[in-house]
């Protein structure tokens, strides 16, 4: 406690997240790890920066790589809701490392590799694809055009805004089930 997390064991978590595909879906290990590593650079942010980042969803925070990463798990939620009991990995988490790296060209393919999917959503359950295409909007509006049009590499933000926008659908799902 008070000491600095070490710069190797952030740069070794950022690594690790991005590669989901190379940890089981079937076991959630991936999803482990992303836990960990928003928990950790949350408080590398906190006392680096004294940056405070909300645990749950910030629909009005406009840092790119945080936005990005809501898009992404947009993307990733509405490919995953056609899968009817195949546990396999979505395109977003595919291509997630690509998204790092080079967000603005990653996400234009993106948005097309989910197309056979979201018109698979209009036909099964057209009230969650007005849902996404709501939440899409609303992040799309909180990018700055040149922030959105850069291929700039994100930094950890985008696992925090992936984990958060995840989080609100699994709270919204649960929520639904309650009523």
């Amino acid at each position: 406690q008070g000491t600095a997390v070490p710069e190797n064991i952030l740069g070794s978590l950022y690594n690790r997240c991005a590669y989901p595909l190379k940890y089981s879906e079937k076991y959630g290990n991936w999803e482990r790890l992303l836990e960990i590593t928003c928990a950790v650079y949350r408080k590398h942010y906190i006392e680096k920066n004294g940056v405070t980042i909300n645990v749950g969803l910030d629909r009005n925070c406009t840092d790119r790589s945080y936005l990005y990463g809501r898009l992404t798990a947009v993307a990733d939620k509405m490919e995953s809701d056609t899968f009817e009991k195949d546990v396999r990995q979505t395109n977003a988490k595919r291509y997630m490392s690509a998204m790092l790296n080079a967000p603005f060209k990653t996400w234009a393919y993106l948005e097309e590799r989910v197309l056979p999917y979201t018109a698979k959503i209009i036909k099964q359950t057209p009230q969650f694809y007005a849902r996404y295409e709501k939440e899409l909007g609303e992040i799309h509006s909180l990018f700055k055009m040149e922030d959105f049009a850069s291929n700039e590499r994100l930094d950890a933000k985008f696992f925090m805004g992936f984990y958060c926008q995840k989080q609100d659908f699994y709270k919204k799902a649960m929520k639904e089930t309650e009523e």
